[in-house]
């Protein structure tokens, strides 16, 4: 094994007297064996430096630009300069020509796949789009497959293809058998409630329906909390229920038949025919017989005192009339201490004969 100590070479290097040792360099010396200047004193860092010649405290970069390396540029003002290799920016106004440098702003332009090429974008003036006759926005729908340009036509409506995935609907005709596919019109149906299905509403043929047996629209009433279907009999015929609920109306309360017989009436002259005095009566109605024409008012007669009118009548001689009240509520009399009765007040309207009438006052409690 070689002596260390020969790996150990002596040089006097900052000529201050004495030696010092280098390790594993190839200084390059005098062929004399004088002193080696390995390195200067470095530079101070100061703005403005000139190209350096000796070693100094700052790197001074150097960058490759493929084939040689050279200074990196820059300026006290504003450091490194990168070059973007790209002209100075245009500032942005309107109705700007066709761009030949970068812009501040983005000129727009989009992908047409109907052409496979770049196209503009179209712009706005007043609301209304400008230019569009291939550009603009292109605006695409997919098959679930691919994609195709959605269309419209001259006028820039949306065209749209409905596809319903039902057959072709057949034509309407008359005495179409049932149906298979959809047609023109609706084929009804009508649910049936009292057998819980739905089945086809029945057509009419002049005025009839023809297949009725359980179809047909069913009519449905209500007595303001359920719905009923509305009754008919045997042949169709509706039937109805007075709006009192049908059936005979109620036996009168002490009913009474009072028979008033009235003679030589005279000419043009009123004159009363009373009932019997009889208290809390209500008045159903009175039967009338004349020998001459004639005019009649009802009155009632409360305490002795005749009430305002509460009806009209009249008719022809030799003739029975029958007044009815609306209602019998609307013509009663009251207990007092005097007179209480229903009156009929009869003129003769014949020009020259006495009148006989008889009278009849039906009334109960």
């Amino acid at each position: 094994m070689a002596d260390v100590a020969s790996y150990f070479v002596p040089f006097d290097l900052d000529s201050g007297g004495g030696t010092e040792h280098v390790i594993g360099m190839s200084p390059r010396g005098s062929s004399s064996g004088g002193s080696v200047p390995i390195y200067s004193d470095p530079v101070a860092l100061a703005e403005d430096t000139a190209n350096p010649t000796v070693g100094g405290v700052a790197v001074f970069g150097m960058v490759f630009d493929g084939s040689t390396w050279d200074r990196m540029p820059g300026t006290s003002a504003d450091g490194v300069l990168v070059d973007t290799e790209l002209p100075a920016a245009a500032a942005m106004s309107d109705t700007l020509a066709n761009p030949t440098t970068p812009a501040i702003a983005s000129h727009l332009v989009a992908f047409d796949r109907v052409n496979t090429d770049w196209t503009r974008i179209d712009g706005l003036v007043d609301g209304q789009v400008v230019n569009a006759a291939t550009s603009g926005f292109l605006q695409f729908g997919s098959d679930g497959s691919n994609y195709q340009a959605i269309l419209t036509d001259a006028t820039g409506a949306l065209q749209v293809v409905s596809d319903t995935e039902l057959p072709a609907a057949a034509t309407l005709s008359d005495t179409l058998a049932n149906p298979s596919a959809p047609a023109v019109g609706s084929h009804l149906m009508g649910y049936d409630r009292v057998n819980d299905e739905w089945t086809r509403v029945a057509g009419i043929v002049d005025g009839e329906v023809v297949g009725a047996l359980n179809a047909g629209l069913l009519q449905i009433g209500t007595d303001g909390t359920n719905y009923q279907a509305v009754l008919t009999d045997a042949t169709g015929a509706l039937q109805v229920d007075v709006l009192s609920g049908g059936g005979s109306p109620p036996a009168p309360t002490n009913p009474v038949n009072d028979s008033v017989t009235s003679v030589a009436v005279a000419v043009a002259t009123p004159t009363d025919i009373d009932g019997a005095d009889d208290d809390s009566r209500k008045l159903a109605w009175i039967d009338i017989w004349s020998s001459v024409a004639w005019k009649g008012e009802v009155f009632t007669v409360d305490n002795a005192v005749e009430s305002s009118r509460k009806g009209m009548t009249g008719g022809p001689a030799h003739t029975a009339v029958q007044y009815i009240p609306v209602h019998e509520d609307f013509i009663q009399v009251g207990a007092t201490a005097g007179v209480d009765s229903f009156r009929l007040k009869v003129t003769n309207l014949d020009d020259n004969l006495a009148a006989d009438f008889h009278v009849v006052f039906h009334y109960n409690d």
